[in-house]
């Protein structure tokens, strides 16, 4: 970069004059060559006080919107977004890791993100208001990947013909799915939503709401 202290009889004047011009219309001191060009580029940056449409977390530029998912600051695979215990069954895992390795990352990481809005109706009223038009901080954009992204995964398997086995009461929070390989693969958690390929009363596995808690 040329700054205006900078002897260059080449181009002496042809930029530092226009500029230095500019910053004396403006009254304001042209900036030294240790400051950081990028505080005088621009007087004003769009979005940079925005706030988190449900926390109201001041996040500016850093918020999560439909516009960057598909640059996602989400790391590695989507694995660790699935809820719970869910995340360490390895029954579960592999499957999941095979249907979705090839978004992370890529461009349709962005439609996918947003796919999941319409399984809001199957959680809790807790996200009624939640659109895939709002900004998010990391956090409730966290929020509501961990709670929407194993109802994707169970329909996504019932849909490629996959019979649910028994519910586990303890559902996501069950901790015999982690070091229990047959538990794992033969029970599921009753999955508290509706399904259209099935009656809620026909199925079990470990992708459902626990309807126990676990003993500790």
């Amino acid at each position: 970069m040329l700054f205006f202290s900078d002897p260059s009889p080449l181009f002496e004047g042809y930029f530092s004059l226009p500029v230095e011009m500019n910053f004396a219309g403006l009254q304001l001191t042209p900036p030294t060559a240790d400051e950081p060009p990028s505080k005088w580029i621009l007087d004003h940056v769009s979005g940079e006080n925005d706030t988190c449409s449900q926390c109201g977390a001041l996040d500016g530029l850093e918020l999560c919107t439909e516009a960057n998912w598909d640059r996602s600051m989400l790391d590695g695979d989507l694995t660790g977004y699935l809820r719970d215990l869910l995340k360490l069954n390895q029954t579960i895992l592999q499957p999941f890791y095979a249907a979705t390795s090839h978004l992370v990352p890529s461009d349709t990481l962005g439609t996918f993100i947003g796919d999941l809005f319409a399984f809001k109706t199957h959680t809790t009223p807790e996200f009624d208001s939640w659109e895939r038009t709002d900004s998010y901080c990391f956090a409730s954009f966290t929020k509501f990947l961990n709670a929407h992204m194993w109802i994707w995964f169970f329909e996504e398997r019932v849909r490629g013909g996959w019979v649910p086995p028994d519910n586990c009461w303890y559902g996501w929070n069950c901790h015999a799915q982690v070091h229990e390989s047959s538990h794992a693969e033969t029970k599921n958690v009753r999955l508290v939503i509706s399904i259209p390929w099935y009656d809620e009363d026909d199925f079990s596995q470990h992708l459902c709401v626990p309807t126990k808690d676990y003993p500790v």
